[in-house]
């Protein structure tokens, strides 16, 4: 009952790392 709460939290923190590791990348190409 909680497994659709805990994937959506997943989803958010791999969003979020995606977000991070993108700006870094651009950081380190710019």
């Amino acid at each position: 009952r909680q497994g659709r709460a805990a994937l959506s939290v997943a989803g958010c923190a791999v969003a979020v790392g995606l977000g991070l590791l993108t700006l870094l990348l651009a950081g380190a190409w710019a």
